[in-house]
């Protein structure tokens, strides 16, 4: 970005970390507020943008290809946000955001992983290499309820982790704190890799799970995930389709709305409706099939 704008963001940069917002989260904005500020013209910088330069590109946004109708949402969102904070603080008189149309995203149905190629992924961990046990205690988290999001199991540290109740505390998006519970196999996942761990040079690092190279981060998770679905000979399944798998399980087992926020860290029940989509896509069909009102004539 130009000089001004850089400094316009240095000051709402230290702004979200005093909000305790997390990395990820302002690494986000900081890619949207680039976007934008790469389509104003010469001469216009972030905080001297009018209505029109945010419509002219949130509408470039919704017309290029390049752009799911889930970023344009987002980007509308972020930048909403920085033009609210600017006018809070005087930056801006009015945002130029103030009176446009909200971008909605379209709620769109997750495709959920087959539980046989996730269970194909976690055969491929077998073995009793650091990486196996690493991997297999990592994916096994996974599946838990309450899923944790890459950036959150990345930084998960080893202090989190309560072997005697069983129980591990995230710390999510905005600071949300969350306890999620794990069961038999996950703790003797937990248990082998921590045994292993000991042993390793990294061994000394906060963070519960590490790289050859040091701490992770969410592309290493990925990148972990990848290889074993490769070696599976399954397709890649991301990080956060396991966590609306996760979501989908519970639901379909009666898990209440409220409890599910609580384990994933959502503040709001938009939430546990996207997530739950799947589920109650899946309910309707059973239903529909038992039902069978197309042959009663």
């Amino acid at each position: 970005m130009r000089e001004e704008d850089e400094l316009a963001w240095h000051l709402y940069e230290r702004n979200m970390r005093q909000r305790g917002l997390s990395p990820e989260t302002i690494g986000g904005a900081r890619r949207c507020l680039e976007n934008l500020a790469a389509t104003l013209p010469d001469g216009v910088y972030l905080l001297d943008a009018a209505e029109a330069d945010a419509e002219k590109w949130l509408a470039g946004l919704r017309d290029d290809p390049g752009y799911s109708p889930a970023t344009h949402a987002t980007y509308y969102r972020r930048a909403h946000a920085f033009y609210a904070w600017a006018a809070r603080r005087e930056h801006v008189e009015v945002s130029p955001m103030a009176r446009l149309d909200p971008v909605k995203e379209q709620l769109r149905v997750i495709p959920l992983p087959d539980p046989g190629d996730m269970a194909a992924v976690l055969a491929a961990c077998a073995g009793a290499r650091w990486r196996d046990r690493r991997d297999t205690a990592l994916l096994r988290i996974l599946l838990e309820a309450g899923t944790p999001r890459a950036s959150e199991i990345a930084r998960l540290e080893l202090a989190a982790v309560d072997r005697r109740r069983d129980t591990i505390t995230m710390m999510g998006k905005g600071g949300l704190e969350r306890t999620i519970p794990f069961g038999e196999k996950t703790g003797h996942a937990l248990a082998l890799w921590i045994r292993a761990r000991g042993r390793h040079r990294h061994a000394s690092l906060p963070q519960l799970f590490f790289t050859p190279r040091g701490a992770m981060d969410r592309g290493s998770v990925y990148k972990i995930i990848a290889a074993r679905c490769r070696a599976a000979g399954v397709a890649v399944i991301p990080p956060h389709h396991w966590r609306h798998w996760s979501a989908h399980e519970w639901q379909l087992a009666g898990g209440s709305e409220g409890d599910a926020m609580r384990l994933f860290g959502w503040r709001s029940p938009a939430m546990a409706a996207r997530y739950g989509a799947a589920a109650a896509a899946s309910r309707a069909v059973e239903h529909a099939r038992a039902a069978a009102q197309g042959d009663r004539l």
